[in-house]
């Protein structure tokens, strides 16, 4: 993904569980760091599917993110 998540030049925000197994958590600061500023909200008690499993702040952290 490094070759590539660079090119990336809009503003982007990346929501990720704090207990994501799957993608374990340890892997979603190098990703913000190629993808140059780019935020990182860490969804609490959550695992895999923020979208699902904690849907009230991943849409308060989306709508935060497109306010600014």
């Amino acid at each position: 993904l490094e070759r590539w998540l660079h090119r990336i030049k809009v503003p982007s925000l990346i929501i990720w569980g704090e207990q994501d197994r799957i993608f374990p958590p340890v892997h979603a600061a190098p990703l913000q760091n190629f993808i140059p500023g780019s935020e990182l909200v860490m969804i609490g008690d959550c695992g895999h599917f923020p979208h699902i499993e904690k849907r009230a702040e991943v849409l308060a952290a989306m709508e935060a993110f497109m306010n600014r």
